[in-house]
């Protein structure tokens, strides 16, 4: 029987007709199960033509997964679109809390009261969330009390492409695996010795771990994991250990029901040289959730939460754009210097020039753009009618100074800088740069004796006057090696 097709949003040329999601999750990375569906999630909707976004920079490169901008969040705010937030049970996403609309909660893991317990920061439950769930063994009774909306949402987030059991080689020795547990016990002396690793204290690509996979006798897991999927993926045999963190923490999760095949012994009845027969039909994995019925739920979920945001839309105001304060002018004027932009930088301090006659800076930027340009006398002009506008700016002469070094003039820095430093000795900042100055013009030894002047002096710019010490002296040693 085909796959039942998934729905596509209305299709409007002049409007959107639905409301974008806002995934609250934590960077992509292979070895969390719930960061991956979190992000498949957005993926997924992405690819159906809705709009979904994640709540930061780092993604899989194979996913489309869009970070949620503050670009982004104006353009809906203009729009009058109110967002569909779906968060995790824990703390691991970044949404602000400040933004309206539909929440949802996507129950991944645990239940709550064993995260609480496993010390991970919950996200509290509100009345007015609706819920989905990966799989009912997650549920608190409290959880779900009198909740209109309990749906089922699972998707198929092993990347068969990366987990399948082709190119096999033979197979020999075994892996283990432990994470949430080791910080509840200690793993059998006999794994360690004589098994490969896979936890993730030791950095591995997920190709790696699959290549693992296709060539061990066994898997030996000691808690509820996504690398139990990824190990029958691979053909590979998976023996759970009933530790105590599995009694305790996984003793509800449905492991036959999941990952038909597996194997369970105690700690105490564990034995490294029995390998279970692997009897399993790969494809038949994951049956109970097939992928028609993936499709239903990811259906339902849409169904759902769209019709939840045009109710929200109906019932709350248009959505306003925040008040932003322009950006002054001289901020606008120091970002066209910083991006190197000459002629515009020069138009906006020109005309902070006549418009804050009292405020040093615009003569003093346009004394560097000068030093930029190798203009000598207008540099010079510039600084000095700064210095009549604020007596006491000497950074501002050190700063003149630090652009003619940058510009391969070391005389015209250091003139700048030792006029500045004489005026002001407390200018810690300009040593450094001085020191740089004597050493291009060949005075080594006068760097090293001023450096040592104030090297001892407590300032915040104390190790950058070591860092600099160390270096002119390294220098003056390597030269006299030379020679």
């Amino acid at each position: 029987m085909p796959k039942p097709p998934l729905k596509p949003p209305e299709l409007d040329f002049f409007r959107s007709q639905h409301a974008p999601y806002y995934i609250s999750i934590g960077p992509y990375r292979q070895t969390s199960m719930g960061i991956r569906m979190m992000h498949t999630l957005a993926h997924v909707l992405n690819s159906l033509g809705f709009e979904a976004y994640v709540s930061t920079d780092e993604s899989s490169p194979k996913l489309r997964t869009p970070p949620l901008s503050p670009a982004v969040l104006r353009a809906h705010i203009a729009s009058n679109r109110y967002p569909i937030k779906v968060l995790p049970e824990s703390m691991i996403g970044n949404t602000p809390s400040t933004v309206p609309g539909v929440d949802v909660r996507w129950i991944l893991g645990t239940n709550q009261k064993k995260l609480a317990a496993q010390g991970v920061t919950m996200l509290p439950v509100e009345d007015h969330e609706l819920i989905f769930y990966w799989d009912k063994v997650f549920l608190d009774d409290e959880l779900v009390a009198n909740k209109s909306v309990l749906e089922p949402l699972m998707l198929n987030v092993y990347d068969e492409t990366i987990f399948h059991p082709h190119t096999v080689g033979p197979r020999s020795g075994f892996c283990y695996y432990a994470h949430k547990y080791l910080g509840q016990g200690s793993i059998d002396p006999r794994l360690v010795r004589d098994g490969v690793s896979l936890c993730q204290n030791i950095p591995r690509s997920h190709m790696e771990i699959a290549d693992i996979l296709r060539t061990s006798r066994v898997l030996y897991c000691y808690e509820e994991s996504a690398i139990v999927g990824e190990a029958i993926l691979c053909g590979c045999p998976v023996v759970l250990i009933q530790s105590r963190y599995a009694e305790t923490y996984c003793g509800n999760f449905s492991f036959d029901k999941l990952y038909p095949g597996m194997f369970v012994v105690s700690e105490a009845e564990l034995d490294t040289t029995y390998v279970p027969a692997f009897e399993v039909d790969i494809s038949e994995c994951f049956k109970d959730t097939t992928q028609a019925q993936i499709n239903e739920q990811i259906n339902r979920f849409i169904e759902i939460t769209q019709a939840a945001a045009k109710q929200y839309q109906a019932e709350h105001p248009p959505w306003t754009l925040p008040k932003v304060a322009p950006t002054p002018p001289i901020d606008l004027a120091i970002a066209a210097f910083n991006q190197d932009d000459r002629e515009l930088a020069i138009e906006r301090f020109s005309a902070l020039l006549a418009s804050e006659p009292d405020n040093p800076l615009p003569a003093a930027y346009l004394a560097f753009l000068s030093a930029r340009q190798g203009l000598v006398d207008s540099a010079r002009d510039f600084i000095v009618h700064a210095l009549k506008i604020a007596p006491g700016r000497f950074d501002l002469v050190a700063a003149l100074g630090e652009v003619w070094l940058k510009e391969a003039r070391p005389e015209l820095a250091l003139a700048c800088i030792e006029e500045a430093t004489t005026e002001n000795p407390e200018l810690f900042a300009a040593y450094p740069a001085q020191a740089r100055a004597l050493r291009q013009l060949g005075r080594s030894d006068d760097a090293v004796a001023l450096l040592n002047g104030v090297v001892n002096i407590a300032s915040d710019w104390q190790t950058s006057i070591r860092n600099e010490l160390t270096d002119t002296l390294r220098e003056i040693e390597a030269r006299r090696v030379a020679s």
